[in-house]
């Protein structure tokens, strides 16, 4: 992995391929369900990413990750969809196709991405989910001041939410970020997760802990 005292000796994009070209690990999941609206995708065990659509001015059509925990016949969603229908068809696809109750709906910041189709859910503050305990914990402020994060202990799976960027990708939107602190933040769940494999982020392709190791290198340029 590409260490930090890289970024001091070259340009980003150079240290961007040299993360590729050592080891960088990309994910493709298995889809579950798919609509115009909604895309389900099966992660290792019993963590799921669910991907929905925001029309973002400057952007385009955005693809908007969430994600969330089974275990035994209850769940946890991490992020709503970004609209009512996408929720709706992902509230039935877990209560019929997975036959499970949703005890929580916990959104990882304010914006639209996270909360569009929030009304759909009951919103519950439970973080049990079965028999396992889904760590929901805040390291400082970067893409906005109350950005959390989950950590599912017994998948090795972290869900940044848009603290955490996929490799490659831009800034994207700052109009509510804290640019000065953005590296501290992922800086700290490196220091107190050491065991996570997986990191998904809040938009982009999943990979692993290099997705934060970028964070540094693109507020850092």
């Amino acid at each position: 992995m590409v260490g930090f005292f890289f970024k001091k000796i070259f340009p980003a994009s150079v240290i961007v391929l040299l993360i590729l070209l050592n080891g960088c690990k990309t994910y493709d999941f298995k889809t579950r369900f798919e609509s115009d609206h909604l895309q389900i995708l099966h992660v290792p065990n019993r963590v799921t990413v669910h991907v929905s659509y925001l029309h973002a001015m400057g952007y385009g059509k955005v693809k908007c990750n969430g994600v969330i925990f089974i275990d035994g016949d209850e769940a946890l969603v991490v992020d709503a969809p970004t609209n009512d229908i996408a929720s709706a068809q992902l509230i039935e696809w877990i209560e019929n196709e997975q036959k499970c109750k949703i005890v929580a709906e916990i959104p990882t910041h304010f914006h639209r991405d996270c909360i569009g189709g929030i009304a759909a859910f009951e919103r519950n503050l439970k973080t049990k989910v079965g028999n396992e305990t889904i760590l929901l914990s805040f390291h400082g402020s970067g893409h906005t001041l109350d950005n959390i994060i989950s950590y599912f202990p017994s998948e090795k799976v972290l869900f940044g939410g848009c603290l955490v960027k996929s490799i490659g990708a831009k800034k994207g939107y700052l109009g509510d970020a804290d640019t000065t602190e953005w590296t501290n933040a992922t800086n700290n769940i490196r220091c107190e997760f050491k065991n996570f494999k997986v990191v998904i982020p809040g938009h982009g392709k999943p990979g692993g802990p290099e997705l934060l190791d970028y964070i540094a290198i693109l507020f850092d340029e």
